[in-house]
């Protein structure tokens, strides 16, 4: 995220996908594949191990914070599978991160 590479907020698909377009051929290939799936890895495990957390005996202020925090994961991986597939990346990679997506819920 501190990078800049992948959207934040869906108004910056577009001016990503230009930044993409616009790198050097040998940074397109599986240097920012592997990127790309740290990153949703990232927000899966992140995601993972807050979903972890629910349930317990936090107050319902500090569950709701959760599941903001669980939202906005969610979100970030949606404009992360939207960011793949607007730069067709490698057909395995959009499904790999595809599928993360998709478990969390």
């Amino acid at each position: 995220d501190e990078m800049g590479l992948f959207p934040s907020e869906e108004d910056a698909i577009s001016p990503k996908v230009a930044n993409y377009q616009a790198l050097d051929s040998a940074l397109k290939g599986k240097p920012f594949r592997h990127a790309v799936v740290c990153t949703m890895e990232s927000l899966y495990q992140q995601h993972s191990a807050l979903k972890g957390r629910l349930g317990g005996s936090q107050t319902s202020q500090e569950a709701g914070a959760i599941n903001q925090h669980l939202g906005d994961l969610r979100k970030r991986a949606r404009l992360l599978v939207t960011f793949a597939g607007l730069c067709r990346l490698d057909g395995n990679v959009s499904a790999k991160i595809a599928r993360m997506e998709a478990y969390m819920v």
